[in-house]
């Protein structure tokens, strides 16, 4: 008999779920099903992080080029932006540490 999963849902988040109520397990089946749930709790969250850093790059990349452009079409180089930029992030970097 094939084993039945379903999926455990909590605040938009999915896992695999397999119901464990009405039978028997051994130690193996209890590592696996840990491992299991592990594995797809990780991939989840690599997904889920990996999203949000090209969102928050895209939007960074975005704010950089409007200011750069102040509503041109091209930006004016040479005023050393992210050599700015670099210095006070780091800057604040070392005041949150």
């Amino acid at each position: 008999m094939a084993k039945e999963i379903s999926t455990y849902t909590h605040d938009g988040m999915e896992l695999p779920f397999e119901d464990w109520s009405n039978k028997l397990h051994s130690f193996g089946d209890l590592t696996s099903i840990i491992q299991t749930t592990h594995d797809a709790a990780l991939s989840s969250a690599v997904k889920a992080i990996n999203r949000m850093q090209t969102m928050r790059n895209w939007l960074i990349g975005y704010y950089i080029v409007e200011y750069e452009q102040n509503g041109k079409d091209r930006a004016e180089y040479g005023a050393k932006l992210l050599k700015k930029l670099e210095e006070f992030l780091l800057k604040q970097l070392e005041k949150e540490c």
